[in-house]
């Protein structure tokens, strides 16, 4: 449980797994919440572990958690985030968007010539889709989900 950050436990990913599981909050490790879940929202996989398991990450989220009802781990890393370091975040957001901005655009002027070719080459009408719309979509998000799973410092922010 000690190799996630403050506020998470180790928990069962979707597969089931326990070993390697993923990090989660520490509001799923309380019994009721956990029994919740599993009866109410179908997270089944919240069952697997056994009695020891489970009593170890209530025990080590008693001990850790010290925001029962916010993510930890984001709170503490916006306190600690200084000014300079805001600045790189932003300089690296607009430095990551401008070739996915460039690249829509592009795919944008080629979909006048898509028009044409629409009904002659459906695989060109699919890759210029993608390149639009799931491509710019995917690199936010990977780009985010990367960002936030580390502490929010400038050369975090840069590395990544």
């Amino acid at each position: 449980h000690s190799d996630c950050n403050e506020g998470n436990f180790c928990a069962p990913d979707w597969s089931a797994k326990i070993y390697p599981g993923v990090c989660a909050d520490c509001y799923e490790a309380d019994p009721s919440t956990r029994q919740f879940l599993i009866e109410k929202k179908g997270r089944t996989y919240l069952s697997q572990g056994g009695d020891e398991f489970w009593d170890e990450a209530s025990q080590h989220c008693n001990d850790t958690d010290t925001m029962p009802t916010l993510c930890d781990h984001y709170i503490n890393s916006r306190e600690a985030m200084s000014g300079g370091g805001f600045l790189v975040l932003i300089f690296s957001a607009f430095v990551a968007l401008i070739p996915t901005v460039q690249d829509q655009d592009q795919s944008h002027e080629e979909s006048i010539v898509m028009a044409i070719l629409r009904a002659r080459s459906p695989l060109f009408y699919i890759s210029n889709r993608l390149r639009m719309y799931a491509i710019p979509a995917l690199v936010v998000a990977g780009s985010a989900a990367l960002i936030l799973s580390e502490r929010f410092t400038a050369q975090n922010f840069l590395l990544n």
